[in-house]
């Protein structure tokens, strides 16, 4: 292999590794759009009389995918991820065990959709709560196509990288409620915007959006921050939630101003907006 036949190799190899690095730092929102699809609904509540339901997973990729479904437990931690949990202990799994689909498997062509049906069985004696996993769907490897061997000299680098999406299924269970409370609004002046932490309290998950605002001299609302469509799931009982300031450039203005902030139930948006909650920013 010649001098210039290793450098040219090197810098492939170099460049895979880069636009690896690059690809894996993308949120898993971006990642499920480069090759996955999407669920429809995002989120699903099984309560009261209601046992079961249909979910579409539509294949939003330009080929034919083949898809393998599943359900896994996910955890959420103070800081708003959502971590599998690989070792179930035997509550967790009984937990996974409630709930049944199907189909486990479909192969869809571009713009084509998969219905799954959506179950839970409630044992006896079950306590109030609510019961979660999550439905997940990810996209097979491709079948390899008949080439001829890469080789570094030849500098063919194929990197296969799975990804896969998930929406929640709950199921909820007697009569429980879920309360969030502002504990503390701070401005955070580097990364431009509000960090808000949430006290949640109750059984339930929460489903919402925040929206942050001043009041002009003659009381009208000037909304400065929001985040929405928020799950906040238990048994997380506390954490901060960053809302990106409307126009960045006014962060150092709001110093010493009086905001108020108002909670959303994106459960039910006929809903009158909680609060509001005033806070002095730093």
């Amino acid at each position: 292999m010649t001098e210039k036949n290793v450098t040219t190799s090197g810098y492939k190899i170099l460049f895979a590794i880069l636009g690896l690095y690059a690809f894996m730092l993308l949120p898993a929102a971006a990642l499920a759009e480069i090759k996955a699809g999407v669920f429809s609904p995002t989120r699903v509540i099984l309560e009261g009389r209601n046992r079961s339901e249909t979910v579409q997973l539509i294949n939003r990729d330009a080929v034919t995918n083949t898809y393998r479904i599943s359900t896994v437990l996910m955890e959420m931690d103070d800081q708003g991820n959502l971590v599998e949990i690989k070792n179930p202990t035997p509550s967790q799994q009984a937990v996974k065990d409630m709930f049944r689909f199907s189909p486990k498997r479909a192969t869809l062509t571009p713009g084509a959709y998969q219905n799954i049906r959506l179950m839970v069985r409630k044992p006896a004696n079950l306590p109030t709560g609510e019961y979660r996993v999550h439905l997940r769907a990810a996209v097979l490897p491709s079948p390899p196509k008949a080439e001829k061997t890469p080789s570094v000299q030849q500098g063919n680098i194929h990197l296969n990288i799975l990804v896969h999406i998930s929406i929640p299924v709950i199921a909820r269970h007697g009569q429980g409620s879920v309360s969030l409370i502002p504990q503390t609004c701070v401005l955070d002046k580097e990364s431009k915007c509000l960090a808000v932490r949430l006290q949640r309290t109750g059984e339930y998950s929460a489903y919402f959006g925040l929206v942050a605002y001043t009041l002009k001299p003659d009381g009208t609302k000037q909304k400065i921050a929001q985040k929405l469509g928020v799950g906040y799931y238990p048994p997380a009982t506390q954490r901060t939630f960053h809302l990106p300031l409307e126009q960045p450039e006014r962060a150092g203005s709001l110093s010493g101003q009086r905001i108020f902030l108002e909670i959303l139930n994106y459960e039910n948006l006929n809903e009158a907006a909680k609060g509001p909650w005033e806070f002095l920013l730093n």
